[in-house]
């Protein structure tokens, strides 16, 4: 009797196991049934389109796979570059501040140093202390 073979060519007879299933084959013969015949064909249909979507669900996995670690390098290339802009912003700001410091630090220098009055200055002087003593000591009306 003549063996059969189905049509995406696994053999139909024996025990096979597939990708983490246990497939049961059926021997036909020249006598079987044709009923039995498409609902075999069916089945190796059902089992065909099976596989290929499981090939199918591995290679999406895959490419997600690929996809999300693309993801995390071009994230990991941002915080870099942000980095260092960061640093370099910081850096222009700390050379900004040392610039004002060291421009407050002179000024106060200068400031904190002895003064000599001019003959101007010390008419001034006289004058506002004349008016504050006359202010302080003048009788009410």
């Amino acid at each position: 009797m003549a063996e059969r073979r189905a049509r995406v060519g696994v053999p139909t007879t024996g025990r096979e196991s597939t990708r983490g299933f246990t497939v049961s084959r059926v021997s036909r013969t020249k006598n079987a049934l044709p009923a039995d015949l498409a609902v075999e064909a069916a089945i190796a249909r059902v089992l065909a389109a099976e596989v290929a979507a499981r090939v199918a669900l591995e290679d999406a996995q895959r490419h997600a796979a690929g996809e999300a670690e693309a993801s995390r390098a071009r994230a990991r290339m941002i915080a870099q570059r942000t980095s260092a802009r960061i640093a370099t912003i910081r850096a222009g700001f700390d050379s900004a501040v040392a610039s004002e410091v060291a421009a407050l630090d002179a000024q106060a220098e200068a400031l904190a140093g002895a003064h000599a009055l001019t003959s101007g200055e010390i008419a001034d002087l006289d004058r506002a202390l004349a008016a504050l003593t006359r202010e302080l000591f003048a009788k009410p009306a």
